[in-house]
């Protein structure tokens, strides 16, 4: 059980899933677990691994790999067999639609690490089959949020056990710092899913408010929409108050800086930057999208949940905030305290429990997950 395999679509590329497998991955080399990155297709890390980890890739890059079904299938097979781990992780449910056949009789735990909510398949018909499948065959499937694992059991004949654990911390810190400069951030890939449309909206409402004349909204990183991100930006004039940042692997000096912390996604899986926030102290104003950001967010407590969509509360929420400093640092205060509970040595001695568990047959018990 010191054998251990992750599977990811591609550990090149920025973005919270290959983060938290480098974090979890990092964590069990550091407890002498003999750890390989299974990658899709590229080698090349965004972020940095312990020096243990091997990286194995299964194509250099990405191709339609549903019209050469078969052979993935096979040579993904013969890399397993290769690397011999006693469990391996599919980092994201898609994946075992591959790891499924390839694993078949090779005496190999196969876990389904679920890093969307369950509502949501990005158009990837073959997320969905996949997820039909692993409540029949994996060994056991691991969702983010209790409340996405309940919608996993409600909606499918589930035949595994599920059990859910949060993401850990890619940071943290021993002191909390109230030293902060005038600036709400939002960080994630430039995708639609992410809403920082909404968000440019909301901040177009918040600077016609004199609260808010020497605020600045900093937007961390990349992606496909960075061209219609900078042309909302011109229509509505908020050059002068908006920073467009691209992606970087030290966005704890990001943190560091921001007073405040905002979240427009249409959906998350979790709503990693919301732990990385808390950890930095910043209170966090979020639409309440599906799924993540209400099993992190208390309101009136570490954060405001705001009803998705409505961009006139979540701009009042904003304003008062950036008008009342104290409510501001206390708030700050209490979310950087809630976020010792998602501390890597606090969630990984739940994945080493989950390990313990399917590797000693006792799969019928359901309920002890």
């Amino acid at each position: 059980m010191k054998k251990v395999c992750f599977f990811i679509s591609s550990i090149n590329l920025f973005g919270g899933t290959g983060r938290v497998c480098t974090e979890i991955a990092n964590a069990l080399a550091r407890l002498d677990y003999t750890v390989t990155i299974l990658s899709f297709h590229g080698d090349k890390p965004y972020f940095e691994l312990h020096s243990s980890i091997k990286v194995v890739k299964l194509y250099s890059k990405k191709y339609n790999f549903k019209l050469f079904l078969p052979f993935v299938i096979l040579k993904l097979r013969q890399k397993v067999k290769k690397i011999d781990p006693d469990i391996l992780i599919n980092v994201d449910s898609a994946l075992f639609a591959y790891s499924f056949v390839s694993t078949k009789r090779l005496n190999i735990k196969n876990i389904v690490w679920e890093h969307f909510n369950f509502n949501v398949s990005l158009g990837a018909s073959v997320r969905i089959w996949a997820r039909r499948l692993a409540v029949k065959h994996a060994d056991v499937i691991v969702t983010l949020t209790s409340l996405d694992k309940n919608i996993w059991e409600k909606n499918l004949d589930c035949k595994v056990p599920i059990t859910s654990i949060p993401n850990p911390l890619p940071f943290y810190n021993e002191i909390y710092d109230p030293n902060k400069n005038k600036v709400v951030l939002s960080v994630g890939r430039l995708t639609q899913e992410k809403g920082f449309d909404r968000l440019l909206d909301v901040w177009y409402i918040v600077k016609q408010n004199a609260t808010a004349a020497d605020w600045q909204l900093h937007i961390v990183g990349s992606g496909e929409l960075k061209s219609a991100l900078e042309n909302k930006i011109d229509a509505l004039q908020l050059n002068s108050s908006v920073q467009l940042i691209p992606a970087t692997s030290t966005i704890q000096d990001h943190y560091q800086d921001a007073a405040i912390y905002c979240m427009t996604s249409r959906f998350e899986g979790f709503g990693m930057v919301l732990i990385e926030a808390e950890a930095f102290g910043l209170p966090i104003v979020s639409y309440n999208c599906e799924i993540g950001p209400v099993e992190i967010i208390k309101h009136n407590h570490n954060g405001y949940l705001i009803k998705d969509g409505d961009e006139k509360s979540l701009a009042n929420a904003l304003l008062y905030l950036m008008d009342n400093e104290d409510e501001r640092l206390q708030m700050g205060e209490r979310a950087f305290n809630d976020s010792a509970n998602y501390r890597v040595d606090v969630v990984i001695k739940r994945w080493l429990a989950l390990f313990h568990y399917i590797c000693t047959d006792h799969r019928a018990e359901h309920n002890k997950l």
